[in-house]
């Protein structure tokens, strides 16, 4: 292997074990956001079941309250769903790497890890990809679950 070569193949190698980490970083900001969505949810779902009154309310309030605890419902259960626990590949794995490579070279090594890195990111970005449509979808049901939630109480208070 010719000098241009193993340059190259140390800039793939820097290169996709710094996507690595990014896109492990993306999956930690989205949990975040989610763990916010959740917190919001079960906030505002447990101060309007606590404001509901069946006996005082008209039936469009009472509608348009129960139409709030569905929406944040909805957005828990996609929260939940994007949160979920999620088997990784992590690569190298350690005992065949030493086992399979201790005695190789090391390009013949780094080649292989590029590799191994590239399935990993390419599992870890599908997967944060379908946490990210999940997040949108239980913000946009919790946005509107508060519009809702909202207009019961401000119809409340109007009255």
């Amino acid at each position: 292997m010719n000098m241009e070569e193993n340059n190259s193949l140390d800039i793939i190698f820097e290169e996709v074990k710094q996507r690595r980490a990014l896109e492990f970083s993306r999956i930690d900001a989205l949990e975040k956001k989610i763990s916010i969505i959740i917190a919001t949810n079960l906030a505002f779902f447990l101060f309007l079941v606590s404001r509901i009154n069946f006996t005082d309310w008209p039936i469009y309030q009472i509608l348009l309250g129960f139409l709030s605890l569905g929406l944040f419902i909805l957005s828990l259960i996609f929260s939940l769903r994007a949160i979920s626990v999620v088997k990784y590949r992590i690569d190298p794995e350690i005992g065949p790497l030493i086992e399979n490579y201790f005695e190789k070279k090391p390009n013949d090594t780094k080649k292989v890890l590029v590799m191994n890195y590239k399935e990993t990111i390419m599992q870890i970005n599908e997967t944060g990809n379908m946490k990210a449509s999940l997040t949108k979808s239980a913000f946009r049901f919790l946005c509107v679950g508060l519009v809702f939630c909202v207009l019961s109480i401000l119809i409340n208070t109007i009255q």
